[in-house]
């Protein structure tokens, strides 16, 4: 049996900042080793 957990976010200003240069940061050094 398969168990699914499905929930909604909601960050504040502050926290989508963060989040945005964290992602950006990934998404940077996956590129970058991905190449």
């Amino acid at each position: 049996m398969e168990k699914a957990y499905k929930f909604r976010f909601y960050p504040t200003k502050t926290q989508i900042k963060i989040l945005n240069s964290t992602f950006g940061c990934v998404r940077y050094v996956y590129n970058h080793f991905l190449g």
